[in-house]
């Protein structure tokens, strides 16, 4: 054969995945109307959410002054619901501040409730791993304004940190270990004084003996 072909080098190309609640590519779960339960903590209160958007629409409501909108966001039966009560057709009055202001806060707001999410939630959790470095997307048939770049850019951000902290398995093992060996260490010292024991008491009989043989006649 006067001429081989060489094999490539080229890594395959990783494909972007889109996080979109209604996309059923088995990553949807990835989407804040999706993903929760999740607690947090208002006004000293801690409170469980059915859903990232439902924590995400109350502290929108309460920033606004509506608790009253709130309320009825908090006791939305879905994510979607929450969305749809906290959109600028939803209920809520404006009378603390403005819109304008909570936009400037908004993606920090969301990005904490997603980070409570997934530290709360393994599954949520395993399911933002599994996407491995792959880009993430947020796109469907219409804009998404700011979050179509906001919302991946927040979930890659918390994927990177995730990858960073050791594995609850290995700090489960090593507590384990360690367990172990203090276990291992007191079974040690009970088998070391029962032979210690056992030691004493043939002593003694064989001085209870001695006595006896002196003693007799």
């Amino acid at each position: 054969m006067l001429f081989r072909s060489e094999k490539s080098t080229t890594q395959p190309t990783v494909q972007p995945i889109n996080i979109y609640s209604t996309d059923k590519n088995g990553f949807e779960g990835l989407s804040n109307l999706l993903n929760g339960p999740v607690k947090a903590t208002i006004n000293g209160v801690e409170r469980t959410f059915k859903t990232v958007e439902h924590l995400y629409q109350v502290k929108k409501a309460l920033f606004a002054g509506d608790r009253n909108a709130a309320n009825q966001i908090f006791k939305a039966s879905t994510g979607f619901e929450a969305q749809k009560l906290g959109s600028s057709k939803g209920p809520i009055q404006w009378t603390e501040n403005s819109v304008e202001q909570w936009d400037t806060i908004s993606s920090k707001e969301l990005e904490d409730a997603m980070r409570l999410a997934f530290e709360q939630n393994q599954k949520a959790k395993d399911l933002l791993l599994k996407t491995g470095d792959a880009q993430l997307t947020h796109k469907t048939k219409f804009s998404l304004g700011k979050w179509e770049t906001v919302f991946p850019e927040i979930l890659m951000k918390i994927r990177n940190e995730l990858k960073s902290q050791p594995t609850e398995t290995s700090t489960e093992t090593a507590q384990q270990t360690e367990d172990a060996e203090a276990s291992s260490e007191i079974i040690g010292n009970l088998e070391g004084q029962k032979i210690l024991d056992n030691q004493i008491d043939q002593i003694v009989k064989n001085k209870k003996e001695d006595s006896k043989e002196c003693n007799g006649g």
